[in-house]
């Protein structure tokens, strides 16, 4: 359809809004402006306040870890205080199933023993144990042989063995009842 306006020039509308149609479409602009940068000013306040309390809890996390972790290091400084102590004295100990399975290696056939024991030998002093001397413990070998060459020949081999030190012997007799002989031995471990 075609319009066509027959109205005189003075009283036709206007092709451009009116002044209170523009003042109208201003205020809505600014109105919505206002509310939009509101909104914006809001969802900002709300996104740091959610940053914020995610920090806190971040850092109440690395606190108990911290916390965590410095117990966990004091449980390790223990342990491996614990540890070295017991290697210090696992190291100063003679092991008596080392002696008693060294003694048997070497132990000739015609001599048997009858007691073996082990003591710590306190006559060290302070500047020997110092320098690494020989160990501070002393293996006693009480025992039987046949003849006194026998027992002097394990002697020999005590002697000769790096295992032992200072072989002396204690006391060696002549059992009446039989042709044996009954000895004692002191050897100190190296």
């Amino acid at each position: 359809m075609i319009r066509i306006n027959l109205l005189p020039k003075t009283k036709q509308p206007s092709m451009w809004p009116s002044g209170e149609h523009v003042l109208l479409a201003s205020a809505l602009t600014y109105f919505s402006i206002i509310i939009l940068l509101v909104a914006v000013s809001y969802y900002r306040v709300w996104d740091l306040q959610t940053q914020v309390a995610q920090i806190e809890q971040n850092q109440l996390l690395l606190k108990m870890s911290s916390a965590n972790m410095e117990t966990a290091s004091e449980k390790r400084q223990e342990i491996e205080t614990k540890t070295k102590l017991l290697l210090k004295l696992t190291d100063e100990r003679v092991s008596f199933h080392s002696v008693l399975s060294h003694v048997s290696a070497i132990l000739p056939p015609q001599v048997w023993l009858t007691e073996i024991s082990t003591r710590n030998n306190n006559q060290n002093s302070y500047r020997e144990t110092q320098r690494g001397s020989s160990s501070s413990f002393v293996v006693n070998l009480k025992g039987r042989a046949l003849t006194y060459n026998d027992i002097a020949a394990f002697m020999q081999k005590l002697e000769q063995d790096e295992y032992f030190s200072g072989v002396v012997l204690v006391k060696a007799e002549r059992i009446n009842s039989s042709n044996d002989s009954q000895f004692e031995i002191a050897a100190q471990i190296r």
